[in-house]
């Protein structure tokens, strides 16, 4: 009797949400979610060169955002170069909706093959549990030579 009460009450609340239409596509307690930002406006693959440093020793910059709304642990990001090898960076905890600027590294420069291509991932070794899927967590770009 109480089995079919449990199974009755239950059915009763998926009916009501369904016809009432308040299907929320957010969990209950959204946590962190980090990307690799680009800046506002921009899109294509060079829009993530943030470039600094002269011809000689050019410098990407990553600025990480957690677009969730919970707070996220410290963790790291990797940029690899294509060709050149990676680096890791030490990301900190971020509140919902903030952003940092990590510091800039330097560009192999065998990388420049004429361009620099190279990848951001960011929580690359799934040390924050996210709350939004794991494919916004890598992007791809592309420094011009200059």
């Amino acid at each position: 009797m109480a089995h079919s009460l449990i199974h009755w009450a239950f059915a009763s609340l998926v009916m009501a949400t369904v016809v009432s239409g308040c299907v929320s596509p957010r969990s209950f307690q959204e946590g962190p979610d980090l990307i690799p930002l680009k800046p506002p406006g921009l899109s294509g693959p060079d829009s993530l060169c943030n470039l600094s440093g002269d011809s000689e020793s050019p410098k990407l910059g990553v600025t990480v955002q957690n677009i969730g709304e919970g707070e996220s642990a410290a963790c790291m990001t990797t940029i690899e170069f294509f060709p050149g090898g990676s680096v890791q960076l030490q990301t900190p905890a971020l509140p919902g909706g903030e952003s940092v600027d990590l510091m800039p590294v330097a560009i192999p420069l065998e990388c420049f093959d004429p361009d620099c291509d190279f990848r951001i991932t960011v929580n690359w070794r799934h040390e924050v549990n996210e709350s939004g899927g794991k494919g916004n967590n890598v992007a791809d770009g592309r420094c011009l030579r200059y």
